[in-house]
This record gives C-alpha cells, structure tokens and sequence, in this order.
C-alpha cells in the first residue's frame, strides 16, 4: 500500500510504501518490488496495489480471480470481491 496518492508517472521509493493487513494485492514479503517502479496511473493512498511488468497499478476486485486462482482461495476469493472496498 502507499502512504500518500501518487501520480502516474510518479517514481515509489521506499518511503511510499506503508505494509497493511489485509494482504491484498501484492503481498507484503514482495512489496520491495515495487520500489524504482513507476505509477501506472494515479494511485489513492491505502488501496492496494499489483506489479504489471514494470507498472504499479491499483488492484481492483476482479484481479482477486487470477490473482488468488488456486481452489483453496475460493473462499477468500469469494469473500474479497464481494465485501472489500476498492474505492
């Protein structure tokens, strides 16, 4: 997650970054990954966020599907989409 909104373009270093629960998105152990990557588009603090080559975009509720896609997920996955928010 992002502490602060950013713009696209915008380079996130490390100091954007803010770990959160739940674990959504890109997972916490991975989030370094996005440090030196570039916003994909403007990007709302607190929101959870994927890597999409060198892009970091916002996760929306149908990534859940691909994102998660092993049968054990099925219940999170169900869960996810139909109660988080993503706004």
């Amino acid at each position: 997650y992002l502490n602060r909104a950013v713009k696209k373009g915008e380079v996130i270093t490390q100091d954007m970054l803010i770990l959160l629960r739940p674990d959504v998105g890109i997972s916490a152990p991975a989030y370094e990954q996005l440090a030196g990557k570039k916003a994909g588009e403007d990007l709302s603090a607190r929101l959870p966020l994927k890597l999409e080559g060198d892009a970091v975009l916002r996760f929306h509720p149908e990534d859940a599907r691909t994102m998660y896609a092993e049968p054990d997920d099925k219940g999170f996955v169900e869960v996810l989409t139909r109660d988080a928010i993503f706004v």
